[in-house]
């Protein structure tokens, strides 16, 4: 099970890792097993909590869209976009 917590003020700087590719820090906690054990079972669960409906309107085939970046293969994500407000990276998933 992963958690993300994007920030937590009462950690030191010497908790975190670097992450490889995009040099965030980050920094890795053990849940406990009675926190699981009330996740799996609890005893008011709110039934608007679901799964979204399927949205047929996410494409699938993006050959058509293609401008040539599916043809380099990194073993990491590059930035194709860094403006002050707005980082983009692109990986090609060869799975």
């Amino acid at each position: 099970m992963r958690i993300d917590v994007v920030s937590k003020p009462s950690f030191k700087s010497e908790d975190f890792q670097c992450e490889p590719w995009f040099g965030s820090h980050y920094t890795e906690e053990d849940v406990s097993p009675s926190l699981i054990d009330l996740w799996k079972d609890h005893p008011e669960i709110d039934v608007s909590l679901h799964l979204p409906e399927k949205n047929e309107f996410i494409p699938t085939d993006f050959s058509i869209c293609s401008d040539g970046l599916d043809t380099i293969d990194t073993a990491s994500p590059r930035c194709i976009l860094d403006e002050p407000l707005v980082k983009f990276w692109y990986k090609l998933d060869s799975t």
